[in-house]
């Protein structure tokens, strides 16, 4: 008696392990993301775009998906629509200090700099050691002339101030 529980429980534990094992299918949201993922690190930004927004369609709500179309969005320089992508996502979760990071960059690249600014704000809100929030405060900072708050962006984010290191940037690029 005692061998049949014993089978019927590594039967379960089999049939757990199997259907955890199997791939997503084209029907899946995960399918699209995981192709999504491949093709944008593959190069193939715009087939990757098509798969999120294919994977979206299926869980309109899955922040991680629109925070992956976004940064495509970006690398393609498509600032207006990386913006409106991360308007969704910091919508659905106000919390993801990559969300707002993000958008930042998008707002930046629009000009937008007093946008940009009170968006990395409310990353470093969230998260006041996140220095990629405060690096990229400080560059905005620097660039619009605001140097002495930027060099305490830059402190915070672990950064040499940046007028400091801009007489070495110009003799690397001279070289």
């Amino acid at each position: 008696m005692r061998g049949l529980p014993f089978l019927i429980l590594i039967s379960l534990v089999m049939a757990i392990l199997m259907v955890g094992c199997t791939s997503p299918g084209p029907d899946t949201s995960a399918y699209w993301i995981i192709k999504g993922s491949i093709l944008s690190k593959q190069g193939q930004f715009d087939e990757a775009l098509n798969a999120y927004d294919k994977a979206i369609s299926i869980d309109p709500k899955d922040e991680a998906t629109w925070v992956s179309k976004g940064k495509v969005l970006i690398i393609q320089g498509r600032w207006e629509e990386a913006l409106k992508v991360f308007n969704i996502t910091t919508q659905l979760n106000p919390k993801d200090t990559t969300a707002w990071i993000n958008k930042g960059v998008a707002l930046n690249n629009l000009d937008r700099y007093n946008e940009a600014l009170d968006t990395y704000d409310k990353a470093i809100a969230i998260d006041p050691t996140n220095a990629i929030a405060w690096g990229d405060k400080g560059l905005i900072l620097y660039d619009i002339g605001r140097t002495e708050e930027a060099d305490m962006a830059f402190a915070k984010a672990g950064f040499p101030p940046k007028q400091k290191n801009l007489p070495v940037m110009v003799r690397v690029n001279e070289s």
